[in-house]
This record gives C-alpha cells, structure tokens and sequence, in this order.
C-alpha cells in the first residue's frame, strides 16, 4: 500500500508536461485549494471540516489528492461530491420567501476539486482582462470606480471647470 502512495504521489508543476498540464490536477494547485479553504465553516455530508484537512499528515494528503485527481480526469463524483446538507438560515429578520434563505453545506473536498478550474479560469482572465477591466476580477468591481470617481470629483478644483469621464 505505501509503495503504491509513493508512486502515485502528489505531481509537482516542473514534472509535467505543458500539455498535461490540463488533464490533471498539480500538486501546487491542490496545495493552494487546501491553503484557501475557509476554517471555521461547517463541514459537509462527510463530516471532515477545513482544520482537518489542512492538519492532515502527507499519506490522508496523498490519498485525497488520489482521490481528487481521479474524480478530475474521470469525471465520476463521488456521492459526497454531489450531495449537501441543506441548512434555512435567514439572511435578513424578515424571511419569508426561499431566497431570503441560505446556506448548502457542501464537502471540503468537493470544494477543493472546484477550485482547481476556478483557479486555472482566473489566471487565464488575468491575462486577457486589461488593468481598467473592474469585472471579473477579486478584488475589482463596480465599488472600486465609484470610490475612484469620488475621489476624483473630490480632489477637482472648486472654480467652474469642466471634467470629462468616459467608460
């Protein structure tokens, strides 16, 4: 069992070729998907909360990035994978309807799995998208111009001048 762990062990980025590089999960973006779970979230159906798997010794870290890997390249989710706990919590005091309501549960480990492409979508947006683009990108949004625009108007010289600002 440990000879198969070694020899299935977590691929690092120089060790595979470019065009692999889609096909399969790397050991540094599985490493990264554990670093930027959430901690102090609920777990999932499985039970295993964030501190678990980010305090996991490298032979559980081997066997879920296996696991992870295999569900990847497969396309065969697990039955945890698929399932969540569905939990009402109001958003607002005067919930009534479904969607003033939230929160699915969904395992860490499925978590892990989609943030893999959402990584990998991200980093190509970054290079597309120019520095004046506020969507699509964390961090950037609609919230950033309006502060950026007030702050112009702000800083504008009091006598009667005009400003022009173009999309």
């Amino acid at each position: 069992m440990e000879e198969e762990m070694k020899a299935e062990s977590i691929e690092e980025e120089a060790e595979v070729d470019e065009e692999e590089k889609d096909e399969t999960i790397l050991g540094e973006e599985f490493d990264s998907a554990i670093k930027n779970l959430r901690v102090e979230k609920a777990p999932g159906i499985d039970d295993f909360s964030a501190e678990l798997i980010k305090a996991t010794g490298e032979k559980l870290r081997t066997a879920l990035y296996n696991l992870i890997c295999e569900v990847y390249e497969t396309g065969k989710m697990p039955e945890d994978f698929e399932r969540c706990v569905m939990v009402p919590i109001p958003k607002k005091a005067s919930a009534t309807k479904c969607e003033d309501f939230c929160t699915s549960l969904i395992s860490h480990a499925s978590k892990i799995l989609t943030s893999v492409p959402l990584q990998r979508i991200d980093k190509k947006l970054d290079k597309v998208l120019s520095e004046d683009q506020l969507d699509f990108k964390r961090g950037r949004g609609t919230q950033e111009a309006i502060l950026a625009l007030r702050l112009l108007i702000q800083k504008k010289p009091k006598k009667r001048t005009n400003m022009c600002v173009s999309p």
